[in-house]
């Protein structure tokens, strides 16, 4: 398993996640790239904080091969953990990348999602290769995944590389779009309060605060939790800091 968070505020998210996922699931060994340590008996790399997405989609995209003895690594983020790890299948390991669906777009290419997915080790080697490279200039093509899973999809496969199809993806993690029933996990804070407990949502309050500021996401993250009857968190959630 690994996680990348170089991000001190979202760093116990982070922690709860990688637990969460661990409680459930037997990883191999936990791999924590950031700037402190989770202490959860992680091998820690010890990296500089990102100054952008961008920069951190670089990093996922070009230099995690060397770190990974396995042949496949499971990447999970602050707000995306295996919440359901009864729900696990073989199958998901058939694949070279398997993530949430994106109900965003309607064409083949609509499983991706970098927040909380499996990759083999064999496809983060292709992405070694000159030919497969970024576009941060357009819309989207600089996120990693996006690069992935649509860029150079059709390159990746012709590599013999293997996508899960929508209907396993959909049973593997979720996202966006309509809500599908219990999957084995995650990703994205709106989701949060959906597979969390309110006591784990009361003791994480400051970060999510911090983290969830505006927007669609922090507007949708408030809904689900007034949805799952969270009434106490949402009381010190939305509480105006003093002056």
């Amino acid at each position: 398993m690994l996680a990348i968070d170089t991000d001190p505020v979202s760093h116990p998210l982070t922690r709860y996640a990688v637990h969460r996922t661990l409680s459930g699931v037997n990883a191999a060994e936990v791999l924590f790239f950031g700037t402190q340590p989770l202490g959860l008996g992680e091998r820690f790399v010890k990296i500089e904080r990102f100054d952008s997405i961008d920069s951190y989609s670089e990093f996922v995209f070009k230099c995690l091969w060397p770190f990974i003895c396995t042949e496949f690594v499971f990447i999970v983020h602050w707000d995306g953990f295996a919440s359901n790890p009864q729900l696990w299948e073989d199958a998901f390991l058939d694949f070279d990348y398997i993530g949430a669906p994106w109900d965003f777009y309607k064409d083949a290419m609509n499983v991706g999602n970098g927040g909380f997915c499996i990759r083999s080790k064999r496809l983060l080697m292709e992405c070694r290769s000159p030919t497969m490279r970024r576009f941060p200039e357009v819309q989207s093509g600089g996120a990693e995944d996006v690069v992935i899973c649509r860029i150079h999809r059709q390159h990746l496969e012709a590599q013999g590389m293997r996508f899960a199809p929508r209907e396993i993806a959909a049973r593997f993690s979720y996202e966006t779009g309509p809500f599908p029933g219990r999957t084995f996990g995650f990703h994205s804070p709106h989701n949060m309060p959906l597979n969390m407990n309110e006591a784990d949502l009361i003791k994480l309050a400051n970060p999510l605060k911090r983290k969830i500021r505006q927007g669609p996401v922090r507007d949708a993250f408030v809904q689900n939790c007034r949805a799952m009857g969270h009434k106490s968190f949402l009381e010190i959630f939305e509480e105006r800091p003093s002056a």
